[in-house]
């Protein structure tokens, strides 16, 4: 296992990502949580639990990587989701955003597309850290935990890939703009999980705001992926934290395709 108290396990090339260790375990197994936007690794606590209660007793890693916060981004979204709440919030489906919005609203949805690409740029090197890291504490396998936004960086790892970064991918809530085939088209030798909850109102208004016309997340993927529908429990923020399917299906290295249906 990892040395208890590390803190960082490896540094992207230009400081852009690093690896940190959440929580020390046993074993030769590990778990590497991907975040979305807006949320860094000392914001993952909640996992930590959520994880250990499914019945998973290795390490459990972050990819550390910047991908936004509230403070850097301004006033910009808090203002401009004022003008979405009635949409999200299910008021009216016809709303007119006022002028003085839009100039805020374009600044904050420039943000955004600014992680995305941070994100497909910093792929590779998250990729080689990875591998590093299973060298270093010799693990026998990892599974990747892909959140939200991170979904779209765990894409550009393993399409440019030489070798997989983990056994096992877990896609939660996925924001990601690669929505025109290139999942189902994926033929890697992992199984790869989609976890999707229908009442998920972060990918229906705020992520589909921020990219215009295109729709966000990976509903009933194709391909190889195995869909998991989640939308028969109660997730919070939104409908957008997936933590908590880890306590209703167990461990995720554990996960089967023929648990779900495949």
């Amino acid at each position: 296992p990892a040395e208890p108290d590390a803190k960082l396990a490896a540094r992207g090339e230009d400081d852009d990502m690093k690896l940190r260790l959440l929580a020390a375990g046993r074993g030769g197994h590990a778990i590497v949580v991907v975040p979305g936007f807006l949320t860094q690794a000392d914001e993952l606590g909640r996992w930590v639990p959520a994880l250990r209660s499914s019945g998973f007793g290795g390490d459990i890693w972050s990819v550390g990587w910047k991908s936004g916060s509230p403070s850097e981004l301004g006033g910009c979204a808090a203002t401009a989701l004022v003008g979405l709440a009635p949409i999200v919030f299910g008021v009216s489906t016809a709303v007119t955003i006022p002028p003085v919005l839009v100039g805020t609203a374009a600044r904050a949805r420039s943000y955004w597309r600014s992680k995305v690409e941070l994100a497909r740029r910093i792929a590779p090197q998250v990729c080689r850290a990875l591998l590093r890291l299973r060298a270093r504490y010799r693990y026998r396998e990892i599974t990747l935990i892909a959140h939200s936004l991170g979904v779209e960086l765990t894409w550009a790892m393993v399409e440019g890939a030489r070798s997989l970064p983990a056994n096992r991918f877990v896609l939660l809530g996925g924001a990601s703009s690669a929505t025109d085939g290139c999942w189902d088209a994926l033929d890697i030798d992992a199984d790869v999980y989609n976890v999707g909850h229908r009442g998920d109102r972060v990918l229906q208004f705020f992520y589909q705001f921020a990219e215009g016309e295109l729709p966000l997340g990976l509903a009933d993927a194709g391909g190889q992926i195995i869909n998991v529908d989640v939308g028969h429990l109660h997730l919070g923020t939104f409908g957008h934290d997936y933590s908590r399917v880890f306590a209703e299906f167990g461990a995720p290295l554990r996960w089967r395709p023929r648990q779900f249906g495949r």
